[in-house]
């Protein structure tokens, strides 16, 4: 069986360096869960990026109650670009 195993960092979450990692290395931050990968951006070095996982925050949801009330309101409106469609 193959075993791929990463640099990592467990003792604290600091992040990876240039000169830690290679261009277009993966390292993980077991401490933090942070991944990084050595970004190849044109530098002789190159650049450790952080990989986010997270994303920005979803719109606000609808409030009031909940559930299938009012059969006016099906199908259900969709939520794009700050306006319901």
């Amino acid at each position: 069986m193959l075993k791929i195993i990463l640099k990592n960092r467990t003792a604290d979450a600091t992040a990876p360096t240039t000169s830690d990692i290679e261009k277009g290395e993966v390292a993980v931050n077991a401490f933090s869960g942070v991944v990084y990968i050595n970004y190849n951006d044109g530098s002789p070095s190159g650049e450790v990026r952080a990989i986010d996982m997270t994303g920005p925050p979803g719109p606000p949801g609808p409030t009031g109650p909940t559930g299938p009330t009012n059969p006016i309101c099906y199908p259900p409106k969709i939520y794009l670009g700050g306006v319901y469609a």
